[in-house]
C-alpha cells in the first residue's frame, strides 16, 4: 500500500472523489454519490513509490506546485491589504513572511494534464516539472486529427 491518494472529479456527476491506490493491484474507487467506479492503475507507481504518471487515465503528462488552497493565500493578503494603513504598511510584509513560509514548508502536489487528478502524498521521484501553460493548452485544445483527447 502506498501512502499518497489520488482526488479527481466523478464523470457521473462532477463530486469529488478520493482513492487510495496500491502498488500491488488497481484499485476500484467509487464515487459516494453516483456509485460510478473508476480504477486507479497500479502499474503507475515506481519502486519508491511516486508517480510516473497519472493513476487514473495513465496520462504521462503531469505537473507539481504546493499543496495549498488559494482561497487561504487570498485571505491572508486581504486582511494585510486591509491593515496595511493602521500597521504602515507592516501587515504587507508579514503576509508575504506568512506565504514564504507555507511555501518552503508545503509539501507537492502532482496533477494531471489531462483529467485534473490531483496526486497527494507521494514520494518526489520521478519529480515532474512545473506548471506548463504550452502543455495545459495541447491537452485543452488538441490539433485537429490528433491522438490527445481533452477530458
Amino acid at each position: 500500500m502506498t501512502a499518497g491518494t489520488v482526488s479527481f472529479r466523478c464523470e457521473g456527476c462532477r463530486r469529488p472523489v478520493v482513492g487510495k491506490p496500491s502498488r500491488e493491484a488497481d484499485a476500484r474507487v467509487a464515487c459516494a454519490r453516483c456509485s460510478r467506479e473508476e480504477t486507479l492503475h497500479s502499474a503507475a507507481i515506481t519502486e519508491e513509490g511516486g508517480v510516473r504518471e497519472c493513476l487514473r487515465c495513465g496520462c504521462p503528462d503531469l505537473y507539481r506546485h504546493r499543496d495549498f488552497d488559494k482561497r487561504i493565500g487570498l485571505a491572508v493578503v486581504a486582511v494585510a491589504a486591509v491593515l496595511a494603513p493602521f500597521t504602515y504598511y507592516l501587515s504587507l510584509l508579514a503576509a508575504a513572511a506568512i506565504d514564504a513560509a507555507l511555501y518552503l514548508r508545503l509539501p507537492d502536489l502532482y496533477g494531471c494534464y489531462r483529467c485534473g487528478a490531483r496526486h497527494r502524498g507521494f514520494p518526489p521521484a520521478p519529480r515532474p516539472e512545473p506548471f506548463d501553460p504550452a502543455i495545459a493548452d495541447r491537452w485543452r485544445f488538441p490539433a485537429k486529427g490528433s491522438e490527445q483527447r481533452a477530458p
